[in-house]
């Protein structure tokens, strides 16, 4: 008398597109902005000018501002045109998007700084960077259900925006959650920024005084 007829709610083309590539996108977002952040402080770290001369505050402060601002543009593109060019799902609002992306990018952004600041060498920065994506691709919940994988790997990908961006962006712009939903992940990205960028600022503070001392 009845016909079972199954549909996926979220992903109706039962594609690889509107299954990976949304979370994906966040995690290259970070994973790039972390790399821009840290070459430019490895470079740095082994020569002397502006960045000698100024606050670590003001220095973390103004880098930041820089290439958050540059990533604002290329979110824009990968959550705009790109998603448009593959045909995945847009739901949410823009200024929902541009609201959940400013805690992510700075705490990207200050982890980058702090790796600038503490590797050797400014090459380690891209192989540390690169060889961390799969373990927070697997971690991050989207393919793999936290419920099944170990507390300690689930709280040490806490640790990282990718994680809760991930998971806030795929609730707000493809399955339609609204903003009082994904709350809890919009403030676990604003303690992220901050607890990332005191770490860096203290990082770029005993890097200037060592400095000072081996000048």
């Amino acid at each position: 008398p009845t016909q079972l007829n199954m549909k996926p709610t979220f992903n109706p083309r039962l594609g690889y597109v509107d299954y990976v590539v949304p979370a994906v996108f966040v995690l290259i977002l970070q994973q790039t902005l972390a790399m821009a952040a840290g070459l430019m402080g490895g470079t740095q770290k082994h020569g002397r000018g502006y960045w000698s001369q100024v606050s670590a505050t003001k220095l973390v402060a103004v880098r930041s501002l820089v290439l958050v601002g540059i990533y604002y543009i290329l979110s824009m593109y990968y959550f705009g045109a790109s998603f448009t060019f593959h045909g995945i799902n847009q739901i949410a609002h823009a200024s929902e998007l541009l609201t959940m992306l400013l805690p992510f990018l700075l705490s990207s952004c200050a982890i980058g700084i702090w790796l600038g600041g503490v590797l050797p060498r400014r090459e380690l920065v891209t192989l540390l960077v690169l060889i961390s994506s799969m373990p927070l691709v697997f971690s991050a919940g989207f393919i793999w259900p936290t419920e099944s994988i170990p507390s300690v790997i689930v709280w040490c990908a806490n640790l990282f925006p990718s994680t809760a961006g991930i998971q806030g962006f795929l609730a707000l712009n493809q399955m339609g959650a609204s903003w009082q939903q994904v709350a809890p992940h919009y403030t676990q990205l604003w303690l992220q920024a901050i607890g990332w960028i005191l770490v860096a600022t203290w990082t770029i503070q005993r890097q200037t005084k060592r400095s000072v001392v081996n000048g």
